[in-house]
């Protein structure tokens, strides 16, 4: 992994660019842009990503402090929003530059037009998200405290069936 040129540079005392740029010239088609940015310090942009995760939908709650056992609070806001491990590293390699593809289910319910509104608001293609008729899209309750604390569950849905969505890729 390289990380830093301005440091393999300083230790053979040379120009971190030119190191940056010998590096650059030994890459394999891995890599589509390559841009040396700053003295000695190197982006690199990939061709394609894959991710096979999950999709969740966050439904979070933000309260002065979580309520006690059998306790009811009052709370401030509720966002609903995208998550899951999978769609956010999707998401994030997405946004980096990187064609991007996901593989993952979503159900027929409700917050599965969450899911179509975020890959449409993102650009990202949905061609590898499969439908499941049988489970619900997998969500995540968030609750946020004042002091920062949070507590999550986390109800996988369709989540636990990723694989029967890869196996219908390999076919």
């Amino acid at each position: 992994q390289i990380n830093d040129a301005f440091s393999v540079a300083k230790e053979l005392h040379t120009n971190p660019r030119e190191v940056a740029q010998k590096i650059v010239d030994k890459l394999d088609d891995r890599f589509v842009n390559v841009n040396i940015a700053g003295p000695g310090f190197i982006n690199f942009y990939m061709k394609k990503v894959v991710v096979v995760g999950s999709l969740n939908i966050d439904l979070t709650v933000y309260t002065e402090q979580f309520p006690a056992a059998g306790e009811t609070v009052v709370g401030r806001r509720f966002v609903p929003g995208m998550g899951g491990k999978g769609c956010n590293q999707a998401t994030a390699a997405h946004r980096a530059g990187a064609k991007t593809c996901m593989v993952a289910r979503m159900g027929t319910d409700s917050m599965a037009e969450i899911v179509r509104k975020h890959f449409t608001g993102e650009g990202m293609s949905m061609e590898h998200i499969s439908v499941s008729e049988t489970s619900a899209t997998g969500i995540a309750v968030i609750e946020v405290e004042d002091a920062g604390q949070n507590r999550i569950i986390i109800v996988k849905g369709c989540n636990t069936d990723v694989n029967q969505q890869i196996t219908d890729l390999e076919n």
